[in-house]
């Protein structure tokens, strides 16, 4: 699942769009691409726990929020986030934002695993922490 704030997505996957098992969903609110339909990709402006039934309802179990600080605050903050995954790539592109943008909720995550990648990028997996 994508944000959709500056439409920059082969900047960082290429033309790595989903494949025929997975569905895309890009969360915007341009008019524009809301009237869009394209084979596996869905464009939608629905609230987080909406997008989420709606992917459940096609089958889906597992969801991959690729994201900037919108997205990601806005899943976070309505708790809908169970594990975060941070992959670390040897490239500098300057300055950038929060992962979260600014969030006054606190939630806690215990770091699980890392896994070397590819191309040296090395990913980072926390499962929350429930209390």
């Amino acid at each position: 699942m994508w944000g959709h704030a500056n439409g920059n997505w082969n900047v960082l996957f290429g033309d790595d769009l989903p494949s025929e098992d997975a569905w895309l969903v890009v969360m915007t609110n341009q008019r524009a691409l809301l009237d869009t339909e394209l084979e596996n990709i869905h464009f939608t402006d629905k609230k987080p726990k909406e997008v989420l039934e709606m992917i459940s309802k096609r089958g889906f179990s597992e969801v991959i929020l690729a994201g900037g600080e919108k997205l990601n605050a806005s899943f976070l903050k309505e708790d809908l986030i169970d594990e975060i995954r941070i992959i670390v790539k040897p490239l500098v592109i300057g300055t950038g934002k929060s992962l979260f943008g600014e969030n006054e909720s606190i939630q806690k995550f215990a770091f699980s695993k890392s896994e070397l990648l590819g191309n040296g990028s090395i990913e980072l997996i926390f499962n929350k922490k429930f209390t």
